[in-house]
């Protein structure tokens, strides 16, 4: 318990940070961790009326129609103040201790909800314990590329969560999906359909050899490539993975018509399809 009360809605600091943000070893105690108060949040809002602090529960919660989050701020002086009343002083500074929770909050909160902590487009009230002030709704279609990559953080832990039970990440789950499209293919051919850095793709491609997913060997003419061909656990588990990202897309788009779902298939086939042709043609362009 005491585990969970300290990590449950933290990024990890100092050097760990930086694998919070990387899952190609597969699901890490962070993840269960969301899962498992993830369940426990939605159960406790379906048995009846609760009050819940934190834990992301505005995004857990966020197509209940009977809830009402509520954002509560204070300034920093009254927060300093605050963490020295309830927790005593320390070595660093009470600010400096707050700016380290809060950010590493923030982290954890846009890492599993792709949200802004405390954004005012979230929440339905914003109490204030110092003073009002006015917050803007931010409207992400004024930024396309924002959109971009909701859809792209959202596909990617949705495979993450689903495929968990595989031992797989998002990242080895669109490499079997690909190589049992195509039945075998080179390193280098994967590397240009997925448009991935080639140190990506072979870090995914030594995973999933060393789990039994596919089989790599030398290619014949080029010995600076291989062969990779599924194994039979990869194609057992293809229809799992392409159910999925159907899922995902549905997910996605569940507020469109059958026809608009058709459309932005195209448009986004056109827009992928595009940048990889400009990718292309600026390395035809290097000397």
């Amino acid at each position: 318990m005491s585990y969970i009360q300290d990590a449950g809605e933290y990024a990890p600091g100092g050097f760990l940070a930086s694998a919070f943000t990387h899952r190609d070893g597969g699901p890490n105690n962070a993840d269960y961790l969301w899962k498992i108060q993830y369940r426990i949040i939605s159960e406790l809002a379906r048995k009846g009326p609760c009050v819940i602090v934190g834990r992301c529960a505005d995004y857990i919660l966020r197509d209940k129609a009977d809830c009402l989050r509520v954002f509560i701020h204070a300034d920093m002086k009254f927060r300093a103040e605050r963490i020295v009343k309830e927790y005593g002083k320390r070595e660093d500074s009470p600010e400096q201790r707050l700016r380290d929770k809060d950010k590493r909050r923030a982290a954890y909160h846009r890492f599993y909800t792709d949200m802004k902590r405390g954004h005012a487009t979230r929440q339905k009230c914003l109490g204030m314990l110092r003073e009002k002030r006015r917050y803007r709704m931010y409207d992400s279609a004024e930024n396309p590329l924002n959109s971009i990559s909701i859809l792209y953080r959202k596909s990617h832990i949705w495979l993450n969560n689903s495929c968990a039970g595989h031992q797989l990440t998002a990242a080895q789950a669109s490499v079997i999906l690909i190589l049992c499209d195509f039945g075998a293919m080179t390193q280098d051919e994967m590397t240009k359909c997925l448009s991935l850095d080639k140190s990506v793709i072979a870090k995914t491609v030594t995973k999933l050899e060393e789990q039994g997913f596919l089989i790599r060997e030398t290619h014949a003419k080029d010995k600076r490539t291989y062969d990779i061909r599924p194994t039979r656990k990869a194609l057992d588990v293809y229809p799992f993975i392409k159910d999925q990202v159907q899922e995902c897309f549905e997910h996605m788009t569940h507020r469109m018509t059958e026809q608009e779902k058709a459309e932005f298939r195209r448009l986004l086939r056109l827009a992928a399809q595009a940048s990889l042709g400009q990718e292309e043609e600026n390395r035809e362009e290097q000397p």
